[in-house]
């Protein structure tokens, strides 16, 4: 961000000294505007989201909870918890999801604890999928709680890349627990599929893929119901996490980088103003002509002299704000 300051060639140095303070807080107030002193929390390059559901409330700023039509299903914040509930149905049914309203880019992790709250329904074709869901440029990924027809209980990891330089990618590890966390991470290029069951300490790794580096698109939570169902289920999700991880990126707030800033800058007008204020005035050069000796030259003199007119607006150029804010 550039600021031009112009003063005009008819404002003296006494004059910019007694409007200073005045200078000095437009300026301040302009730069404290752009830049949200005070009022930002989030740290520079970096995403570090949690969900827990306390108090039965969520963030509704970072979320956009599911709404599906009665008849497919209700997704309720109950027992701090994000809770879907799906009928039985006599065909499969729209995917319902809650989704992120953020991206993020470089080395991730992203995870959810799910809950069975009823054993998922057996599927008389296709599956039915509680997962955890992340894309971008490059692909698609899922890693899902399933049921599926012919493979059974277990946990899948899905790619689908958008690239042909990309290699998809299918696999199911059988299970039969009903509480555990689903995790996604990237380093690098490579994009790892983890599970760990409620009782385990340690994760599984289910399968390993080159996925590129391209920022990530956003991410869900989603129940998907590809077959008719003959009975109701429910499944409850807890402890989101999402965040990346930036080893080259130095721990800093933006809030101390723009109070930092916004310091700076008021010293650099507070110190030039001084420096006006007192630099001596040189000298006239030559000799000054001699003045008539009468009244009216000696009322002249004596009298004080006329106040100089302020630049008009159109002589003042605007200040030039490159720093465009999304």
């Amino acid at each position: 961000m550039t600021f031009h300051f112009h003063a005009g060639t008819q404002m003296n140095s006494t004059k910019l000294a007694a409007n200073l303070p005045e200078t000095a807080w437009v300026l301040a107030i302009i730069f404290s505007t752009i830049s949200g002193i005070g009022g930002c929390s989030s740290e520079e390059g970096r995403v570090n989201v949690s969900e827990n559901f306390d108090g039965n409330s969520f963030d509704r700023t970072v979320w956009q909870m599911a709404r599906p039509a009665p008849e497919d299903g209700t997704v309720e914040i109950k027992d701090d918890a994000m809770v879907f509930t799906l009928p039985q149905a006599d065909k499969p049914r729209p995917q319902i999801r809650t989704t992120a309203k953020f991206a993020f880019t470089g080395n991730f992790e992203a995870m959810i604890d799910y809950s069975l709250l009823t054993p998922l329904p057996e599927p008389d074709k296709e599956y039915v999928n509680v997962e955890l869901v992340v894309y971008g440029e490059e692909f698609d990924s899922h890693l899902s709680r399933v049921n599926h027809h012919g493979s059974g209980n277990g946990v899948v990891a899905y790619f689908s890349p958008k690239l042909e330089s990309l290699k998809s990618h299918w696999t199911i590890a059988p299970t039969a627990v009903e509480r555990g966390t689903l995790k996604v991470q990237r380093t690098g290029g490579s994009l790892e599929f983890l599970h760990r069951p409620e009782s385990s300490d340690n994760f599984d790794v289910l399968g390993k893929v080159e996925c590129g580096t391209k920022p990530i698109d956003g991410m869900c939570i989603a129940v998907t119901v590809a077959t008719p169902t003959k009975t109701a289920f429910e499944v409850a999700i807890d402890n989101i996490a999402v965040r990346t991880i930036h080893d080259d990126v130095p721990l800093m707030k933006r809030t101390d980088v723009r109070i930092a800033a916004g310091a700076a800058v008021l010293l650099l007008i507070a110190g030039l103003g001084i420096w006006i204020a007192r630099r001596p005035r040189k000298k006239p050069s030559g000799k000054s002509k001699p003045v008539a000796n009468s009244a009216a030259a000696t009322a002249a003199n004596v009298a004080p002299p006329r106040r100089k007119e302020r630049p008009s607006p159109e002589q003042v150029p605007d200040s030039t704000d490159d720093f465009n804010v999304s």
